[in-house]
């Protein structure tokens, strides 16, 4: 089956880019196209093919009056839209406005369905025609098909419609629904299909058919320009190249222009023709930009645009010069030109003068250990865009101009650094790796203490040994070995540096060793490669190193029960290994014992089956006191805090650390060289920390369920513990959670105590903090000796009270409004009369503990004038008038004083003033308790006299 999706008649086949032009004559068609491209190089070829029809037999583009506008459909549906309802319509071939299509919409019942009138299709044919699914997330008319079975088939039949058979399903908008990505089908396409062979005669109806839909507002899509060709044997194909195409419908011919041409292929019977071109374009030769070549060096020319090409000028090529990408080194800059048969191009070649790179001196350093090194390039004028080092592994950074190399053995480093021209210089330089340093662990590692707390610290050293083999003497190293079966120290299976241990031979292969001690760890370095060369093949570089087969494995094995059994490290075959590598094996945890063998073990063998090993090198650390007295110095830093034990005739490697903050404590071991050193931080724990407790408090009696609180951080990880005593009612002792770090009691108790608290961790002895709570039951302090002077004076305020304390400690403060106010002196003047509560406070607070003790200041009696009388003024220029005033009695004697003549004292509560002329009269009189009154009268003796009023100054008590 031919099927071709063409929009705007560009054909994109699974293959390739077809491009092709229709041309319809009278009663023909031809695509004529090119496979992949229609652009090739000089010397290329491009296959030109195409489909050419005889006769349009059907068409229908649905623009005039819908179905009615086409002759040769034969079922239509009612209710199909040509509205335009949902999509735009496709576009014309011709370029004119498509103005409407065909939509099976809401109007259309199920199924739906459209097909042709029977046609004579004696020699195939084609089947074109736009489609367009309704996308699954519109509306109604333009909903589309979203279920499986809700697609759209293009069938044909040949027996009037009794069956059906498919060429092609349209599968439904099934990855639209939910919002995935959504089907190719929901945009109008231009679909083409070949009529299968089996269709091939007459009366052959063509269907667009949908068996279901949800409903009808549902599952709607269209189709529109279809088109129906067919061909006829009478009709012949010829091109304007003189190319040799047969008769039929289809059509392909190769074409090697060395120029940009054209094809046309004509489609005749001889009296109706169709013809179709294509445009053949010849890509131009092109020797690319302008390229720099590093002296001594060289660089690469590339060419594209053709396969056939040839370089000049002479010389300077390290390559031969008829090749697409040759290698020129010339002297000086220079033009190259490359030629084909179809073009020319050039190239300029720009000579960039060498540079040099240059690696500092390395430092010689042990295992584990490493050295710094920086890359110079000389001339400075040099822009460098790349450093690249290897082996990269054991460099870091790989790329940087300085990098810290750290290899494990003597080991070779290259790195090539690039200029901003391209041009790559290597340079190169050898590490030393005399041994290992001392590996030095501190027990316990970082560690927490708690002030005031020390920690023992134990240093443990272990020292490197190993044992090597290269096979280079007259016999394998007998430190190293105990037992090797059918192994020959011999150059086969290329061991990489002169002799190996090769294997051949019948029986068992293995290389065993001695016991041996590695308690303390280590690592086994070797080579090894199993045999893959075929002994049949007499080209072959090594038939010593004969082909595994299946089950003839290399095993690595060890023992720790003098071979009674062995456990596999890790097996060698011939797929994985073939070709020889070096391995760094850790040696097992469960092989680290004081008496351990290893074995390279063959299990079985055919006549060949061979392998090798070399360079084995065991390299182990011995731990303790007993494997480096003498060999080595070991030192603490010194620190103020640290003790380092001494012990007799062994190394001091037990130090006890009192730090008083957190400090890092470190040691160092070396044997003149390699250093190796551990360090461990002791961590001081001020984590436990009481933040907030209840105040001390005062109570005036006895406390009750008095509330005491502790707010704490606990930082520490551990378990932490709350403790309190002298807790007589409710108190807790026990284990807190972790949060809230908070925690409550009641306390009761009718004496002064103090309760403390203490936070603490159980799982860290030691670390904690504490505080205290003092509760004070107070002694009351009361008033004493209280002496109240009651107003004198009515009206005056002129009482006084005065006070001592009585009980609790003194300083004493004293009140007498029931606390509200106090003060430091015990008497109180101006008082007027009334009720008053008097307290005193201790030195606790002015409040202090005392109960209100009542008091009363009693009001004075009042001393007033209460009459008076003026005799004597009938005349004027009278010498003989008087003035007798009245006052209150009982509150003698009484002292006067009229117009400033002291009367003295008398015991009468009246008195008369004589001989007075007109005027004033100041009388002031005093009673016994010093209360004063102090008046005016005035005095006048015209033609009668009226007294109109006497005015009292004040009455005042002195």
């Amino acid at each position: 089956m031919n099927f071709r999706r063409n929009p705007f008649w560009i054909f994109l086949w699974l293959f390739g880019l077809m491009i092709s032009i229709t041309v319809q004559g009278q009663n023909c068609v031809i695509d004529n196209y090119a496979i992949d491209t229609n652009r090739i190089d000089c010397d290329g070829s491009i296959q030109v093919s195409g489909q050419a029809f005889s006769e349009v037999i059907f068409g229908c583009d649905f623009e005039a009056n819908g179905f009615g506008g086409c002759v040769g459909w034969q079922a239509t549906p009612n209710g199909a839209q040509f509205d335009n309802p949902c999509d735009p319509p496709p576009p014309l071939p011709s370029g004119l406005p498509n103005a409407t299509y065909l939509w099976m919409g809401p109007g259309v019942t199920q199924p739906r369905f459209v097909s042709t009138i029977p046609y004579n299709l004696p020699n195939g044919g084609q089947i074109c025609f736009y489609l367009d699914f309704a996308e699954q997330i519109d509306n109604s008319p333009c909903e589309g098909p979203d279920l499986p079975d809700e697609g759209v088939y293009l069938q044909w039949s040949n027996n009037g419609g009794t069956t059906w058979n498919n060429i092609f399903y349209f599968n439904p908008d099934i990855n639209g629904a939910g919002g995935n990505v959504p089907s190719p089908y929901i945009d109008w396409g231009y679909y083409c299909f070949d009529v299968p062979q089996a269709a091939w005669g007459p009366n052959v109806q063509i269907r667009w058919f949908q068996q279901t839909g949800s409903t009808a507002n549902f599952d709607h899509w269209g189709i529109d320009e279809v088109v129906i060709n067919t061909t006829s044997p009478a009709y012949n194909l010829t091109s304007n190249l003189g190319n040799p195409v047969l008769n039929g419908s289809d059509f392909s011919f190769n074409i090697s222009p060395t120029q940009d041409t054209f094809v046309t292929v004509l489609y005749t019977d001889g009296v109706d023709s169709c013809s179709d071109t294509l445009d053949v374009f010849i890509n131009p030769l092109d020797a690319g930009s302008q390229v720099f070549a590093c002296d001594s060096n060289g660089t690469i020319l590339n060419v594209t645009g053709a396969s056939n090409v040839v370089w000049g000028p002479p010389g300077n090529f390290l390559t031969p010069n008829d090749i697409l990408s040759p290698r020129v080194d010339p002297i000086d800059d220079q033009w190259y030109y490359v030629s084909s048969a179809c073009d020319t191009d050039s190239v300029f070649v720009d000579v960039v003068p060498k540079f040099e790179v240059d690696i500092t001196l390395p430092d010689t350093i042990c295992r584990n250990g490493s050295t710094t090194v920086d890359v110079s390039t000389s001339p400075s004028s040099v822009g460098i865009v790349s450093y690249a080092w290897s082996p990269s592994t054991e460099a870091m950074p790989a790329n940087g101009q300085t990098s810290v190399l750290s290899p494990q053995e003597t080991t070779m480093f290259y790195v090539d650094v690039t200029s901003d021209s391209g041009c790559v210089v290597r340079d190169s330089t050898l590490v030393f790796v005399i041994g290992g340093a001392p590996l030095v662990s501190i027990d316990p590692s970082d560690t927490d203490v708690c002030p005031g707390q020390q920690v023992s610290l134990d240093a443990l050293i272990c020292t490197e040994d190993s044992v090597f083999d290269d096979f280079e003497g007259n016999v394998p190293n007998p430190a190293l070995w105990s037992i090797i079966s059918n192994g020959f120290q011999l150059t086969a299976c290329t061991p990489p540096s002169g002799n190996g241990l090769w294997f051949n031979g019948n029986g068992i292969r293995q290389a065993v060793t001695n016991p041996l001690n590695v308690t303390g760890g280590g690592f086994i370095e070797f080579w090894i490669r199993i045999g893959n060369e075929n002994p049949a093949n007499p080209n072959g570089p090594n038939t010593s190193c004969d082909m595994f087969e299946n089950g003839d494995t290399v095993l690595f094995q060890y023992s720790i029960n003098g071979g009674a059994s062995w456990v596999d490290i890790q097996g060698f075959d011939t797929l994985n290994y073939g070709s020889g590598g070096l391995f760094n094996i850790p040696i097992p945890a469960g092989a680290q014992t004081p008496s351990t063998q290893f074995r390279w073990f063959q299990q079985q063998t055919g006549s060949g089956d061979n392998w090798a090993i070399d360079n084995v090198k065991l390299t182990t650390y011995c731990c303790g006191s007993s494997c480096f007295v003498g060999q080595y110095d070991i030192n603490w830093q010194v620190d103020p805090t640290l003790f380092v034990i001494p012990t007799f005739n062994a190394p001091d490697t037990i130090a006890l650390a009192s730090p008083t903050e957190t400090t890092t404590y470190q040691i160092n071991v070396t044997d003149g060289f390699c250093v190796g050193s551990a360090a461990v931080t002791v961590f001081m724990d001020t984590s436990i920390a009481i933040t907030d407790i209840t105040p001390d408090t005062t109570f005036c009696g006895p406390f009750q369920n008095y509330p005491l609180t502790a707010n704490y951080t606990f930082g520490t990880g551990g378990t932490p513990r709350v403790t309190w005593n002298n807790v007589t009612l409710g108190g807790y002792n026990g284990i807190l959670p972790g949060s809230p770090f908070s925690q409550n009691i009641l306390a009761n108790g009718n004496q002064t105590m103090s309760f403390q608290v203490t936070i603490s961790d159980d799982q860290n002895p030691g670390c904690e903090d504490r505080d205290t709570v003092t509760l004070t039951v107070g002694t009351i302090a009361e008033p004493t000796n209280v002496v109240v002077v009651d107003e004198q004076c009515g009206g005056a305020c002129d009482g006084s009270i005065t006070m001592d304390g009585l009980n609790g400690p003194p300083p004493y403060s004293y009140s007498i409004d029931s606390g509200l106010t106090f003060q430091s002196s015990n008497t109180f003047t101006g008082i007027c009369p009334g009720t008053y509560y008097l307290m005193v406070g201790d030195q606790v607070g002015q409040t202090g503990c005392s109960a209100a003790q009542e008091f009363t200041v009693n009001a004075a009696s009042s001393f007033d004038l209460t009459s008076f009388s003026v005799d004597g003024f009938d005349c004027a220029g009278t010498t003989a008038g008087s003035v007798t005033v009245n006052y209150t009695s009982g509150q003698g004697p009484y002292s006067i004083i009229a117009n400033g003549n002291n009367v003295g004292s008398i015991a009468a509560s009246t008195y008369t003033v004589t001989n007075l002329t007109a005027g004033s009269l100041s009388i002031q009189i005093t009673n016994a308790a010093g209360c004063v009154i102090d008046t005016l009268v005035p005095l006048s003796d015209p033609n009668g006299f009226v007294i109109d009023s006497v005015v009292v100054d004040s009455v005042s008590c002195n």
